[in-house]
């Protein structure tokens, strides 16, 4: 994984593509990866020093989901996790 300070705009919308393009998800199962994927990424540039998802780490990621699904539905809960752990997957090449 990189840097992509600037740039996580472009790996929301590669990861938006992906699901669309592979997975062959609706226009509403994106936009509530679309949610996610912002809130979580808004999250990283504050918790991640230059943005830089070398820095990811597991209880980085608990910090982001847990108060998220403390509350939510069992729907909700899962397109939080699916989103926080595949999105900087995205970025391994």
């Amino acid at each position: 994984m990189a840097s992509h300070k600037g740039s996580f705009p472009e790996l929301l919308q590669e990861y938006l593509a992906f699901l669309q393009d592979h997975r062959g998800l609706s226009d509403s199962a994106l936009y509530v990866h679309r949610r996610w994927g912002e809130e979580f990424l808004r999250f990283l540039v504050k918790r991640l020093p230059g943005a830089n998802l070398d820095a990811l780490t597991v209880p980085i990621i608990d910090e982001f989901v847990q108060p998220c699904i403390r509350s939510a539905g069992r729907g909700t809960q899962s397109q939080v996790i699916r989103t926080t752990i595949l999105l900087p997957a995205l970025d391994c090449g």
